[in-house]
């Protein structure tokens, strides 16, 4: 337990220097196994396009500045 209250200190010491550090409980998180084939099968799959494209609206031209006051 000393040495980890230790290494808790080198550690915190650049966001906030403890001192003293007396540890209580301790959690240790696993983290989640990855699958490297799945994820290349996921990625390689959306390269194809799907649906169709959209063609952009054209917003419609002004022909006179009657009634806008002299602004636009």
């Amino acid at each position: 337990p000393e040495a980890i209250s230790k290494e808790i200190e080198k550690q915190c010491a650049t966001v906030y220097p403890l001192h003293n550090v007396f540890i209580r409980k301790v959690k240790t998180i696993k983290s989640p196994r990855f699958d490297l084939n799945k994820l290349m099968e996921l990625h390689t799959e959306s390269a194809e396009d799907a649906g169709k494209a959209v063609k952009a609206a054209e917003a419609p031209l002004v022909e006179s500045l009657e009634g806008a006051g002299g602004r636009l």
